[in-house]
């Protein structure tokens, strides 16, 4: 079973800007996902929002127990030094069908900060990372050159309104 899990920060507040604090929820999210018997295929740590696609077995795959053990570990340690919640009450998953490619996925989530204007090309943003599908691949497998794709990328951020 695979799944896409989206968390949204409270409020939808920009914390994730620090690294120590990215660092501390990504260590979270693999440790949290090994135990409730997922893995993890990529993750991108946006400023106010987190998404990951994640792989579990089916004799035991519950990503909703993931979603809310994580959130609950990540919560209690962020409440300590910030004193206010770090996540919106609900999660959303989305189970990938088997159609679906893990690696489109993967590139879709690794591509999220281009999409929103924090960097200018693959692989420059530090809190996206997989640790299976390397960036340099899924892009030409998909069609798409880095450079090609940096000047794309670099025309539409700057005709973003900011």
């Amino acid at each position: 079973m695979r799944c896409v899990l989206t968390v949204c920060t409270a409020l939808r507040r920009p914390v994730f800007v620090e690294r120590w604090l990215v660092t501390d929820v990504t260590s979270q999210l693999f440790r949290v996902s090994a135990n409730c018997g997922w893995a993890v295929l990529a993750y991108c740590v946006m400023p106010d929002h987190l998404h990951a696609l994640v792989e579990g077995r089916p004799d035991h795959a519950d990503v909703t127990t993931l979603a809310r053990q994580f959130m609950q570990v990540t919560s209690c340690a962020y409440n300590t030094h910030a004193r206010q919640p770090l996540w919106q009450p609900r999660h959303h998953e989305r189970t990938l069908r088997d159609e679906e490619a893990s690696d489109t996925v993967a590139r879709h989530i690794l591509e999220n900060p281009i999409r929103a204007g924090l960097t200018h090309a693959p692989g420059e943003y530090p809190f996206a990372f997989s640790d299976v599908y390397d960036l340099q691949r899924l892009l030409p497998a998909a069609g798409v050159r880095v450079s090609r794709f940096r000047a794309r990328a670099r025309a539409a951020s700057s005709t973003r309104p900011r």
